[in-house]
Order: C-alpha cells, then sequence, then structure tokens
C-alpha cells in the first residue's frame, strides 16, 4: 500500500515502509517484475543504445531467416522489439545481454565459470576457465570449452572411425541454454557453474524454484512452465536455440536415454538449479 507516494506493507499492527530493493523483491516473488525487462544499469551511467553493437543484431535477424532492409535501422529494431525503455536512448537489460558491445559492464555476474577437477570429487587442484560475452556466444564458447575437457571414445563401423564423447554433447548444450535463459540474474555475484568430475558432469543455476506451493516433481510431472526472462526466451526461440516450452528437460532425459547413460540427476532448492549427468 501507498501513502504520499511512500510504500508500506502491514506486518501484524505495524506499517512498515519499504525501500526500494524491498519493492523489487517483492514484485519479484509475485512474478510482476522481470530482470530481462528492467532497465539496464552500471554504476556509473544507466545502458544506452550506443552500448548495443549493431552487428549483432544482423547476425540474429539473418539466423532467423528474414531480410536485411538497405534502409536498416537498428535503433527502431530496439524500439520495436521492446527493448528500449520509453523510446528512449536507454536500453533494457534483455538488450544489453543479448546484443551488448560489453554486457559484463552492465551485469557483472553474467559468466559461466568451467571447473575441470581430476578426481569425483571437489580438490584444491583444478582448471578454471570463465566465459562471459552476449548470451548466445556464451552458448557456443561454453560448448566449446566443455568439448575440450570431456573424453571422447572411437569405435570403427564399416572401415569408419566413429568418435563419441562421454556425455551426449546435445544434451549438456540444452542444459547450458536452459541454465543461460531461466537463471535469476537478480542474484548478483553468483554465476552459472559447470563441474567436470571425473565420474560426472554438473551444471549448477543460481535460480531458486519458481512455482510457489509446488514440488519439483509436480511440475515435471505436468509439463508446466514459467519464464523467468521472457524477453531473453523469446529471442532464443526465435533463434532455434530453444526447444518448445516446457521441453527442455524432457528432451535432455531422452537424450540421455538414447546414449545408454544413466538417468540425470536433478536437485532444486530455493536458490539454485543443479542438474548432474553421469559418464
Amino acid at each position: 500500500y501507498t501513502y504520499k507516494k511512500v510504500p508500506y506493507i502491514r506486518r501484524g499492527s505495524v506499517n512498515h515502509p519499504l525501500s526500494p530493493d524491498e519493492i523489487i523483491e517483492i514484485e519479484r516473488r509475485s512474478k510482476r517484475l522481470h530482470f530481462d525487462e528492467m532497465p539496464a544499469n552500471s554504476l556509473q551511467r544507466p545502458g544506452l543504445i550506443s552500448d548495443i553493437d549493431q552487428q549483432k543484431i544482423i547476425y540474429y535477424i539473418k539466423k532467423t531467416g528474414k531480410n536485411i532492409p538497405s534502409n536498416f535501422d537498428y535503433k527502431q529494431f530496439l524500439v520495436n522489439n521492446e527493448l528500449t525503455i520509453n523510446h528512449s536512448g536507454k536500453v533494457r537489460n534483455a538488450a544489453l545481454l543479448l546484443f551488448g558491445k560489453e554486457p559484463l559492464q552492465f551485469i557483472p555476474h553474467n559468466k559461466i565459470s568451467i571447473c575441470v577437477y581430476s578426481s569425483n570429487e571437489v580438490i584444491s587442484d583444478f582448471v578454471k576457465s570463465e566465459i562471459s560475452g552476449d548470451l548466445v556466444d556464451m552458448v557456443h564458447r561454453a560448448m566449446i570449452d566443455i568439448q575440450r575437457n570431456v573424453k571422447f571414445y572411437s569405435s570403427i563401423e564399416n572401415l569408419e572411425r566413429i568418435d563419441i564423447p562421454e556425455y551426449p554433447l546435445l544434451a549438456i548444450r540444452e542444459a547450458i541454454i536452459n541454465a543461460i535463459v531461466h537463471r535469476d540474474y537478480f542474484i548478483s555475484g553468483s554465476e552459472i557453474y559447470v563441474r567436470i568430475f571425473s565420474d560426472r558432469l554438473e551444471i549448477l543455476n543460481p535460480g531458486g524454484f519458481p512455482f510457489d506451493g509446488y514440488s519439483w516433481e509436480e511440475v515435471e510431472n505436468s509439463g508446466n512452465s514459467l519464464r523467468r526472462n521472457p524477453k531473453i526466451a523469446k529471442f532464443f526461440e526465435d533463434l532455434k536455440l530453444m526447444e518448445q516450452e516446457g521441453q527442455g528437460i524432457p528432451r535432455i532425459k531422452k537424450l540421455v536415454k538414447e546414449a545408454g547413460l544413466p538417468e540425470v540427476k536433478i536437485e532444486v532448492t530455493q536458490n539454485t538449479f543443479k542438474i548432474t549427468f553421469f559418464n
């Protein structure tokens, strides 16, 4: 409730004034506020149209099979796709995450950390790499790094050598995309973690369970889906990087089963979503 433009919340018999951060948290939890739709800001200034890479927009348009008009105006593209704030020179977080020149300048926790361990447990001796940039590029670079660090086995069929990875790479790619699209970007100071052990691969995503009052098993069995970042999800669907809504986990399980591997393990908490692949 508001009184003289000051928001309050009723706790017991007392009206408590709310801080801006508390207002954001209430709206976020009530699913009325999405990070990708909010105005982009760094510590110094707001995100502007000049922070957008025009070539990334052109790449997106070409990948979706559309023609680039001779009088193409990337600023108008941003306006038409509701990636600006009230048709101003300021942009939303989705614009920077998808097409930004330096997204890390505004969203410093937009990273994927890939840690490779020589054993089946966390030890002090490991190799770590960090991936940042726009979201589409992060998918491609993460997969290159993962392929570099997993084992491949070879078999001969009809005099041809076939290389078989220890994990179904399409399933890993699907899980990486799910993590990027559905992570909770409100949780600052935490990135996506990929941990490669001798016997398994884990993908840990910052972003708790978005269905209040339901268990993961209930939602998985029903096939329901909830978009935490609807604008990002739309652009990934346009690029054919995402399957039909709600089909990501079933597709991962199907690919793992076809590879003859143990079923993936999914662990959901209030603030994290972890999926484990066994080699």
